[in-house]
């Protein structure tokens, strides 16, 4: 599947998990500002990216599929829609294998990480840094994950190798 194709389907998954909101939830683990709502999705942990993104939940309104795609943008590390399907190919390739594996990496931390590198190149006097040379360090990276490590991060998609009697 091409990668914006792949984004195009995410941002419908988003937008088709959000219109699962059921009642006004019980559950006072975690709280979004005056309006709390239960999920029933298949694709997105909708609780946490909305606590992590400060979306808001108001009474009778649900997020359209225009907001889902601008969401999925920021996920990616695009400031908005508009930009994500305007990208370079080599770069929306990218993009998608960050999104892919944001269970094993966390791309708000990986976008931190490329910064410091970026700026430790500059500061010895290497002005270059391509997608491919970032497409190369995060295969690399992502070849040493450790799923055991402490410091693992879940990302926003659901794992889909549980079953659904796991509680």
């Amino acid at each position: 599947m091409l990668p914006l194709e792949f984004f195009k389907l995410q941002a419908k998954h988003l937008h088709r998990d959000l219109k699962t909101r059921t009642s006004p939830s019980t559950d006072l683990g975690m709280f979004y500002g005056d309006f709390y709502y239960d999920y029933d999705p298949m694709f997105f942990n909708v609780k946490l990216l909305m606590w992590d993104m400060g979306l808001s939940e108001e009474p009778g309104n649900l997020f359209s599929l225009m907001k889902c795609q601008h969401i999925i943008a920021q996920l990616v590390g695009f400031s908005s829609w508009n930009d994500l399907i305007h990208a370079p190919n080599k770069e929306l390739e990218l993009r998608k294998l960050i999104f892919e594996n944001q269970n094993k990496i966390n791309p708000q931390e990986w976008r931190i990480y490329i910064l410091d590198v970026m700026s430790a190149l500059e500061e010895q006097g290497v002005h270059i840094f391509s997608t491919d040379n970032e497409k190369e360090l995060y295969e690399r990276t992502l070849s040493e994950y450790d799923p055991s490590d402490l410091f693992h991060r879940g990302g926003y998609l659901l794992d889909k190798t549980l079953s659904e009697d796991v509680v």
